[in-house]
This record gives C-alpha cells, sequence and structure tokens, in this order.
C-alpha cells in the first residue's frame, strides 16, 4: 500500500518530480508505478512515501520554510474535504483520477496561482 498525505492525491498528477533531483523524482516515480498498477493509496497525516525522499524532509516534517508543515497539514486538509476522504481511507488511484475533473478548477484557484512550485507543475 501506498501512503499519501492529502494534496499529494492531487497534486502528484501534476507535479513533474524531477523539480527536486533524481533520487525524489525516482521515489515518486516508483509510487506512482505502483497506484497505476493498483496498489491502493492510504491516507495519513503527515508525511507519507512521497515526503521521505524530498530533501526539504526533516525530522518528520516539511522543512522547507517556516510554517511550511502546517501550511501543508492544511492543503491535506482541504484537499480530503474536496475527495470526500479521511485519514485512514483506503483508495485506489483510478478512484482519485475520476473525481478529479470536478474538483481540479476549485483546487487551481486555492492553491496553484500562488504555489511555489507552480513552475514545476503541468497543470
Amino acid at each position: 500500500m501506498v501512503k499519501l498525505r492529502g494534496h499529494h492525491l492531487i497534486c502528484l498528477h501534476f507535479f513533474k518530480p524531477e523539480a527536486l533531483g533524481e533520487a525524489f523524482a525516482s521515489k515518486v516515480r516508483e509510487a506512482l508505478t505502483r497506484l497505476e498498477r493498483g496498489e491502493e493509496a492510504l491516507i495519513v497525516e503527515g508525511g507519507d512515501d512521497v515526503c521521505v525522499a524530498c530533501p526539504y524532509f526533516k525530522d518528520g516534517r516539511c522543512a522547507y520554510a517556516e510554517g511550511a508543515e502546517e501550511e501543508v497539514a492544511s492543503m491535506d486538509g482541504e484537499a480530503l474535504s474536496l475527495l470526500g476522504l479521511q485519514p485512514g481511507s483506503k483508495v485506489s488511484w483510478s478512484w482519485i483520477k475520476q473525481r478529479l475533473p470536478s474538483i481540479t478548477a476549485q483546487w487551481r484557484a486555492k492553491y496553484c496561482a500562488e504555489c511555489e512550485w507552480r513552475t514545476s507543475c503541468w497543470a
């Protein structure tokens, strides 16, 4: 099972993982391959299988900038709300893909315009 936090359920569909280096990109591609092959995602709070490969993940928290973990946790909550999920849920990647069209515009309006990672995104 692939452990994912809320915002990764949305952002991983658009993010270009190469932006954070090959080690991170490799880990993200591995997780996506597992999900595409039908492995379920387990929704978690805090760091997940993607975070652990991120160079900004320190001591179990996002250390990209001061307050980053709190900001990311807020995004996680919004993503889960939009998808109708909660931590502990198990869900297929295909289920998430089916729901993206109905929530993408709202997500983009709230998060994408000001996202510091938008240059690393297909969205």
